[in-house]
């Protein structure tokens, strides 16, 4: 699965103009091996996560001294990461084709959080709260309902 918008042999040729093997590379950086392996070649499917990718690909070129923007540019064009968040689209479940907007995923996510909450209020203020007005209060400490005798015997 080759990308040709990335180019991943500017890396190798900056790392074997050093003289540096990739195992080299992995005791000063610690990029694993097969990571440094799947950037110098282009092989996005070998690798972690966008973040952890973004992340070796600018600590990898600034340890080789490149600047890191061009190259994580190509790399998040060669993988297709929207850059608009909320006109990113995702593919439909039910098999037609068409694409629902992401930020509609959420709307509803956050419609959903803000209806629990909602029920969750209306829940208290009807059900909890008047049924804890009629319950009696606590007795407090140094408050009793006994009252003191009003006269000792004095035969002791």
């Amino acid at each position: 699965m080759m990308q040709t918008s990335f180019t991943g042999e500017v890396l190798c040729s900056a790392r074997e103009d050093r003289g540096m093997t990739r195992e080299d590379i992995f005791r000063c950086i610690h990029i694993p091996v097969r990571y440094v392996r799947a950037l110098e070649e282009g092989e996005f499917h070998a690798l972690p996560g966008k973040t952890y990718t973004t992340g070796f690909l600018t600590s990898y070129c600034e340890f080789l001294d490149l600047s890191p923007e061009p190259l994580v540019a190509q790399y998040h064009a060669a993988t297709h990461v929207p850059t608009h968040r909320f006109f990113a689209t995702t593919p439909s479940s039910n098999g037609t084709g068409n694409q629902a907007p992401t930020w509609f995923n959420e709307v509803i996510t956050w419609g959903a959080i803000c209806g629990i909450l909602l029920f969750s209020w209306f829940a208290y203020s009807a059900i909890i709260r008047p049924l804890a007005a009629n319950t009696p209060a606590p007795v407090e400490a140094g408050i009793s309902d006994i009252a003191p005798p009003t006269h000792f015997d004095e035969d002791f």
